[in-house]
């Protein structure tokens, strides 16, 4: 009998004590929490970790089955946005404030990670410590060195400034960042090939110019995103990145009509659609929500639990022994 090379991965990985699932982290009201929904079962409970600092508003990325970064931070008060790096180590489930800092305080950016390479946190916001100087987006990509956590800044850079974006990884191949908006909402997709980090637009675009938007993969064959809000109401469409050719084209099924949203995927499996704003939708406000996308159909439908608590603007990482 065959046996999937894959599969007895990630039987080890489990045996060892290490469970792949979807993490969401900190958010309006969650705030330091660190939550996790198993791929295996939907199940989704709060984990006895902490962040360091109430949080919110900031990006995750995952090194497969080892662990997944944060970075950001809305703070609520100027200058907003923070440096500060947040490590889970999955092994434990332990988190801890790293003494590598981004390079520039941020808030609203994006993230993707390279398992087994480097983490990208591309975009956000900026307004320098100390200063009544307007928060700008920024066009930035930094990175950190999952080896030894080490950060620096890419030569490449977004193809314009933008914050409000999302992200998701082709892991070996490329990352993608998703709308956003700078002087106004796009539709645009970049692609940063991580051979050498040169960062272009991709051909097709999002089905609507939107800001807030959330991303995940199926790596290897397609991302997901979509979500967030036109300048008007809330969005519920759901696009996909074919990589093969990165054609882009909305699915059939929809999210109820959120922004703010987390999100994140296990290859060949399904991904989470988790918390936000939702608005038009009723009951207006952040919700509880996990919906779940099935890879095998792309059909989407309510996961089998919800987050402890309504929330939004959390970051999100998996933990992905297929990666």
């Amino acid at each position: 009998m065959a046996i999937n090379p894959a599969l007895l991965g990630a039987v080890a990985n489990q045996a060892g004590g290490i469970v792949d699932g979807a993490y969401w982290v900190g958010g309006l009201s969650s705030l330091r929490a660190v939550i996790k929904t198993l791929f295996a079962s939907d199940s989704t409970s709060t984990l006895a970790a902490t962040l360091g600092s109430n949080t919110y508003g900031f990006a995750g990325c995952g090194d497969g089955m080892v662990a997944g970064y944060s970075a950001g931070n809305d703070i609520g008060v100027s200058p907003w946005g923070t440096n500060v790096i947040s490590k889970q180590t999955f092994a434990d489930e332990s988190n801890v404030e790293l003494s590598s800092v981004l390079p520039q305080l941020r808030w609203m950016l994006a993230a993707a990670g390279n398992a087994g390479n480097d983490g990208y946190f591309a975009g956000g916001h900026y307004r320098p410590a100390g200063t009544g100087t307007p928060a700008t987006p920024m066009d930035t990509l930094f990175k950190i060195d999952f080896s030894d956590d080490s950060v620096s800044t890419s030569a490449e850079t977004l193809t314009q400034d933008m914050m409000g974006l999302g992200g998701l990884a082709n892991n070996g191949v490329a990352a993608y960042w998703t709308g956003g908006m700078d002087a106004s909402r796009v539709d645009t997709i970049d692609k940063t090939d991580f051979s050498d980090d040169s960062t272009a637009n991709i051909v097709d675009t999002l089905s609507s110019n939107a800001v807030y938007v959330t991303g995940f993969a199926n790596s290897g064959t397609a991302g997901y995103t979509g979500s967030g809000h036109d300048g008007s109401v809330g969005l519920d469409f759901v696009d996909k990145i074919t990589f093969s050719d990165d054609g882009v084209a909305a699915l059939a099924a929809t999210i109820t009509t959120r922004w703010t949203v987390a999100s994140a995927g296990q290859k060949g499996e399904h991904g989470y659609f988790a918390g936000g704003y939702q608005s038009p939708d009723s009951p207006t406000g952040y919700v509880d929500t996990i919906e779940k996308l099935d890879f095998s159909d792309d059909s989407i439908g309510a996961a089998g639990s919800t987050l402890p608590a309504a929330s939004g603007s959390k970051a999100d990482f998996a933990c992905d022994s297929g990666l």
